[in-house]
């Protein structure tokens, strides 16, 4: 696992560790209040309320289904979910019924990004407090059905690239050979992609957008989002293996879909043994 490729200065403004559980029977909106209240209100002061996020299964063979990407649910209750933040913001906590996530943030201090081995023991202590409040409410067992992973990147005009004829030599194996039109020039990109993490262990996703950084600049930037996700106890993978795999997957393929001319602007070290 430590055998991986690093840079000294990657682009990687967000990480997420997450799992997803079965919903618990009577879980209502009220209780992401109580599991704040419970907190360390000095450690962790800042929260804010979103939607739930979708609970997602990967599903393979003849279960498997292609995403439309158009959605409409229809609940009783919308439920919520509560984004919690440490007092640097640079960590965070998403709690709703059936997820649970812990993110790393970049933040103006602009501090390097913390390794997985420091983010991942955090992750546990994290985790195992919201399962202990949730044993504390009596809703039920909780149990785990899927691990993520996720990585957010963002890859300012200027940096690796500066026109849009350089986005296939910088993701030459997700975007293949510059072809210009003959009466037409690219100017947007924007892409979608599923890799089979074989042998069905779970999948990989990845996605590449263009967009504006929100500062007073409108930096122009590529997104690159890279997700792994999969089933927990299902052919032999705990959460804490999935958490593993989803991140060596991602590292690696990461290091495999972008340049040699980009590793070397983002300082790689060779230092995989």
């Amino acid at each position: 696992m430590d055998r991986l490729p690093r840079f000294k200065k990657p682009p990687v403004v967000e990480t997420v560790l997450g799992i997803q559980f079965k919903p618990l029977p009577g879980f209502g909106n009220w209780r992401l209040g109580a599991f704040f209240a419970d907190l360390d209100q000095e450690q962790w002061p800042h929260v804010s309320e979103a939607p739930a996020l979708r609970l997602q299964h990967e599903v393979f063979g003849d279960q498997r289904v292609i995403e439309t990407g158009f959605r409409v649910e229809m609940v009783p209750q919308a439920p919520m979910r509560l984004k919690i933040q440490d007092r640097d913001r640079e960590r965070m906590m998403q709690v709703q019924n059936g997820r649970f996530h812990y993110n790393w943030l970049t933040t103006e201090q602009k501090r390097p990004y913390p390794s997985y081995r420091e983010v991942r023991p955090e992750f546990d202590t994290a985790w195992q407090r919201y399962q202990a409040f949730l044993g504390q409410q009596d809703l039920g067992p909780v149990v785990p059905d899927q691990w993520e992973v996720t990585y957010l990147n963002h890859i300012p005009k200027g940096t690796v690239w500066e026109t849009a004829a350089d986005w296939s030599s910088l993701f030459r194996p997700l975007l293949g050979p510059a072809d210009e039109l003959q009466i037409a020039k690219l100017e947007n990109v924007s892409g979608d992609w599923r890799f089979e993490i074989q042998p069905q262990r779970g999948r990989l996703h990845i996605e590449l957008r263009q967009g504006f950084l929100p500062d007073a600049d409108r930096r122009e930037i590529l997104v690159l989002k890279l997700t792994a996700r999969g089933p927990i106890e299902e052919r032999g993978l705990s959460l804490g293996d999935g958490l593993n795999l989803g991140r060596e997957t991602i590292v690696r393929t990461f290091w495999e879909i972008t340049s040699e001319q980009a590793h070397e602007y983002w300082e790689f070290r060779d230092d995989r043994g």
